[in-house]
């Protein structure tokens, strides 16, 4: 009964968090002509959006969004995991999470051909920290049993 509420509240935890995050890396998406006509560069060039030399020039405001970043993150770790129980599929659903967003990004600023969002190496770096942050906090928590581990039940 414990087991299928925890469900219960991951499920809903994990939709909630994933809309948010959603919300924090896409949002706003300029769809309106007229909004793409004013942010519009003449001479745009996609390729000042992306940074692939990690952790070079940096600053006070990139060291608050790298801390801001891990926080945001640290719940994909926790969720992955709750949801595969495998340390290595957690870490590649972590890279991987962190890979399309900045894709996805790098491919919003192509096609609106304005700075729309930095594709940064640094984004994926400290967003994978982040993942493996939670993933550390809810191994602490099943082997201090302050959180029951799921047992997956296949069905034939």
């Amino acid at each position: 009964m414990k087991s299928d509420f925890q469900d219960k509240i991951m499920n809903i935890c994990s939709v909630l968090y994933f809309s948010f995050l959603f919300k924090k890396v896409f949002l706003p998406i300029f769809i309106s002509k007229e909004w793409i006509e004013f942010y519009t560069v003449p001479g745009f060039d996609v390729m000042n959006s992306l940074n692939l030399i990690p952790l070079i020039r940096m600053n006070t405001s990139d060291i608050r969004n790298f801390v801001l970043n891990i926080i945001l993150f640290i719940p994909t770790g926790f969720i992955y995991y709750y949801f595969s129980q495998s340390k290595s599929k957690t870490i590649l659903y972590i890279f991987m999470t962190s890979v399309i967003i900045e894709i996805a990004q790098f491919i919003g600023n192509y096609t609106f051909q304005f700075m729309w969002r930095i594709t940064d190496i640094n984004d994926v770096i400290v967003n994978v920290l982040g993942g493996l942050i939670g993933l550390s906090i809810i191994h602490i928590l099943i082997s201090t049993k302050l959180f029951k581990r799921k047992v997956l039940s296949y069905k034939k």
